[in-house]
């Protein structure tokens, strides 16, 4: 419904009954990443949980954990590009000089204050080598705390991922080629950024 959804929450969505969780930890995972999806630019907040026996989804929460969704590339500009929409810009730093000119509550909004304040970190998802690179320059102009997701092009651009000590999450790699951003996928891309001195993990 919009491009900009900062307010959305996975932890809202977690069922902590779903018959999927004994499955995973049966398969030996014991934790999980849970963030909104990529069609919009900023996605929501994302979460951390355990796959533990629980009856509430607060049980399962690591707490500090969150991290705001973000996305590059062909799926924001599918499903938003052609209706026109575009973000919008947080005043209250302009309240916090003036309170007269604190605008009204806004829940959309309010979700990005930790992030423009660098008390959460932000998951981009970015593809290819102009797309990371884009989401880095924006990341480092508003000096957020961040990690690039999927990373498929970082092999490319291995120098400039080191000069900025860029934290990576890689994968996954079991999909077929959907889409042309995935086109340049290499399986030797997590070696390559290891062997470069990054900081990567991976996602099934």
């Amino acid at each position: 419904s919009s491009p900009i959804t900062p307010q959305v929450r996975a932890m809202d969505a977690v069922n902590p009954h779903d018959y999927a969780i004994s499955k995973v930890r049966d398969a030996g995972f014991t934790t999980v990443c849970i963030l909104p999806g990529s069609a919009n630019v900023i996605g929501g907040t994302g979460i951390v949980i355990k796959l533990r026996d629980a009856q509430t989804a607060e049980e399962m929460i690591l707490p500090g954990t969150e991290q705001m969704k973000f996305a590059m590339g062909e799926n924001p500009k599918r499903c938003y590009g052609t209706d026109r929409k575009y973000p919008m810009t947080d005043r209250l730093k302009v309240a916090e000089l003036d309170p007269s000119k604190a605008p009204e509550p806004d829940f959309q909004l309010q979700a990005l204050v930790p992030v423009v304040r660098g008390e959460m970190r932000c998951r981009i998802h970015a593809h290819r080598s102009d797309d990371i690179m884009t989401a880095i320059r924006v990341a480092e102009e508003f000096h957020l705390d961040y990690t690039i997701e999927h990373c498929t092009e970082g092999y490319m651009i291995t120098d400039a991922l080191k000069a900025r000590n860029v934290r990576c999450t890689i994968g996954p790699y079991l999909w077929h080629p959907s889409k042309q951003e995935i086109w340049n996928m290499k399986l030797e891309n997590p070696g390559i950024l290891s062997e470069a001195g990054l900081t990567i993990s991976l996602t099934a």
